[in-house]
């Protein structure tokens, strides 16, 4: 703990690699346990003073388990060892923590990659779920659904157990985000998406949702764009949004109308510009970063036009 303070560089450096050691490279839960408790955990920047036996402390697991994930992958030549280390992992969290969900759906998937017996891992989550399920618990039941990602028939049996109107916007756009991230669904997705009250949104939720989705599904993004209570910053998001995907047929005529409007005007008038540029309607697009009053980026920006036509020896900025 005091090396830890006196020369924190070195002390990193050296933390990472006995927690290494101690979780992949030989593993052993109770030499990692007695690292956690003399270092102050494992946090690299923030050590604490940890007192007793965390042998059954939910902190020191989470850290643990953080690292097992971490330092889990292993080369297709490598089996034996994967099982191997999967088994040991398995074997220091059983019996503890039957209450802490996450712990459990790690410790189903940790087993698994030994044993190789699908049924049984279902099995395993289904008793999991059944054994501490309240009715209305659909934060619960989404974190199911996460679960078995890649498992359709699984995810089919969970979805039914949802009630959408019961449900709040937060868990049903957790829920959307799953189906794009985990299940790699965007179809069912946007069936998620047609759940979301988006009307008892407040915009800076939805512009947050809409982002969300810049690199994964544009109709969502319009979808959400529109539905915005301040309509023009809708219009300001989806002009932010087709920039970013330099789509310059999709963003000018909203750019042209996103000008007239007085608080958005400066930075529209430079989205279009850049639109411009990015068409390849350099002679435009110079005009247009004129028009911004935002030196030097703007005579940069007009520099790079004159190049693309070739006419940059004219010596335009003396």
């Amino acid at each position: 703990m005091t090396f830890r303070r006196s020369n924190r560089t070195a002390a990193r450096q050296a933390l990472a690699k006995a927690v290494y050691h101690y979780v992949r490279g030989n593993p052993n839960e109770p030499k990692l346990r007695e690292l956690y408790v003399k270092a102050g955990t494992f946090d690299p920047y923030y050590p604490r003073r940890v007192k007793g036996d965390v042998s059954n402390d939910r902190s020191y697991w989470s850290a643990v388990l953080q690292h097992v994930k971490r330092y889990g992958e292993f080369k297709e030549t490598e089996t034996q060892l994967r099982e191997r280390y999967f088994r040991y992992w398995a074997g220091q969290m059983r019996g503890k923590f039957p209450d802490w969900d996450d712990f459990q759906i790690d410790l189903a998937n940790f087993t698994l990659v030994y044993e190789k017996d699908l049924a049984r891992w279902q099995q395993r989550l289904d008793r999991q779920f059944a054994a501490r399920h309240r009715k209305g618990d659909y934060a619960r039941v989404v974190r199911w659904i996460a679960a078995y990602a890649g498992h359709k028939a699984k995810v089919k049996q969970y979805y039914a157990k949802l009630d959408f109107p019961r449900m709040s916007n937060t868990q049903i756009a957790t829920l959307m985000k799953i189906m794009y991230d985990r299940l790699k669904d965007p179809e069912l997705g946007r069936n998620v998406l047609g759940k979301l009250r988006l009307k008892e949104m407040p915009d800076k939720e939805k512009t947050a949702l809409e982002r969300y989705f810049w690199r994964r599904d544009e109709q969502v993004v319009r979808r959400v764009c529109e539905g915005m209570t301040d309509a023009d910053l809708g219009r300001m998001e989806l002009l932010r949004y087709y920039r970013y995907r330099r789509n310059p047929k999709a963003g000018l005529p909203i750019a042209e109308k996103m000008t007239a409007v007085s608080r958005y005007a400066a930075e529209a008038q430079w989205l279009k510009a850049e639109l411009l540029q990015i068409a390849g309607k350099y002679a435009k697009a110079i005009a247009a970063y004129q028009a911004c009053n935002n030196p030097p980026e703007n005579i940069w920006r007009i520099a790079e036009c004159y190049a693309a036509l070739g006419k940059l020896a004219l010596g335009f900025l003396r």
